[in-house]
């Protein structure tokens, strides 16, 4: 059955009850975009069940200028102009076909809408996580800019930070740069606390 609407939170507890299917106590959570919400909704509110965390091309909190970008990309003429609707075709046809990634970035648009989501936590709750933190972003990324990540990044005590040069919110993570972004990530989970 297809939620009425996308929640973060709601995506959140679905993690923490596959953790609990498998008999994970903890797990390193590795999240993009609305994933990276997920992830640090789930870091937040059950910091017992997160190990190491990694954020990528996600802020802490959605306003009207951030959500600007997220509207944009709810657009399949986006996609369309970066030359990825193919690979966001082939990647989401098992959730209804494939036309289904159109559903897919709308609904994301609409669970990351600012009135209305609970991606929006503050600087004084991100003092408080105690878990090795890596972000990474593109430092042109209209969604998750790099203003937000700093302050992130100031505020998380036990944080690090990997800036994508000439990179939006379509950082090439996937592309040109997986390699590049495969072994950084890799680095940091291998690394001792």
């Amino acid at each position: 059955m297809i939620a009425e609407r996308l929640i973060v939170g709601d995506m959140g507890r679905a993690v923490l009850e596959l953790l609990d299917e498998l008999a994970l106590p903890w797990a390193h959570l590795v999240g993009s975009s609305l994933g990276g919400a997920v992830a640090l909704w789930l870091a937040v509110h059950h910091p017992e069940r997160v190990s190491k965390l990694v954020l990528y091309r996600v802020g802490y909190r959605k306003d009207e200028n951030t959500h600007a970008g997220t509207r944009g990309m709810a657009d399949p003429a986006y996609w369309r102009g970066v030359g990825m609707h193919k690979w966001l075709s082939d990647i989401h046809r098992p959730q209804g076909g494939p036309n289904a990634w159109e559903e897919v970035i709308g609904r994301v648009s609409e669970a990351l809408e600012p009135a209305t989501t609970d991606h929006a936590h503050d600087l004084e709750i991100l003092e408080r996580m105690a878990q090795p933190t890596l972000l990474v972003v593109g430092d042109r990324d209209p969604v998750a800019p790099l203003e937000q990540i700093l302050e992130m990044f100031g505020t998380i005590p036990n944080c690090g930070l990997w800036v994508m040069p000439y990179a939006t919110h379509v950082t090439a993570g996937n592309t040109w740069r997986a390699e590049s972004f495969a072994l950084e990530v890799t680095r940091f989970l291998q690394r001792r606390r």
